[in-house]
């Protein structure tokens, strides 16, 4: 693995039952604890991030006045991680927007450039990028392999 590039490796094989799996990934504390990168991420950072990401996950059914449902759980979990990696790398927080069928979105917009993953589950992303000055889009489906997505962020530090 090269210099600035993520591997991402996120395991639920240590969860012996899938209520064990669901109460780990809502504890707040739990997603806080594995949030914090020092001194890449302040403590605060890493509290209001993490809390964000857990409202998202308890969301009412119908949050979207439709049939929107919560964040799943492990599409919360990943997204953090990711954000993890990410800003381990220097780039900046996203904003975090829920999906009405239980994917969380991670965005950053700059005067230069749109950058958007759509975590649909752990391991399937969904990578958007468009450029504003030659107005190219680009996108990619990301399973571990996260390298495209790092160019993104070093072409134009966001």
């Amino acid at each position: 693995m090269g210099k600035g590039e993520i591997v991402h490796k996120y395991n639920t094989a240590a969860f012996s039952s899938e209520t064990q799996k669901k109460e780990h990934f809502s504890s707040k504390e739990a997603v806080f604890n594995s949030l914090v990168v020092q001194p890449v991420l302040e403590e605060r950072q890493s509290r209001e991030i993490a809390d964000e990401v857990i409202c998202l996950t308890k969301l009412p059914k119908g949050w979207d006045g439709y049939r929107g449902v919560p964040v799943k759980p492990q599409n919360a979990w990943f997204a953090l991680d990711l954000i993890k990696s990410l800003c381990a790398l220097g780039v900046s927080k996203p904003h975090v927007v829920p999906g009405s069928g239980g994917e969380v979105q991670l965005e950053w917009h700059t005067k230069e450039q749109d950058v958007e993953l759509l975590v649909n589950e752990p391991y399937k992303v969904s990578a958007y990028r468009f450029e504003v000055e030659t107005e190219e889009e680009e996108e990619i489906d990301l399973t571990v392999q996260y390298s495209k997505v790092v160019e993104w962020f070093n072409d134009i530090k966001i």
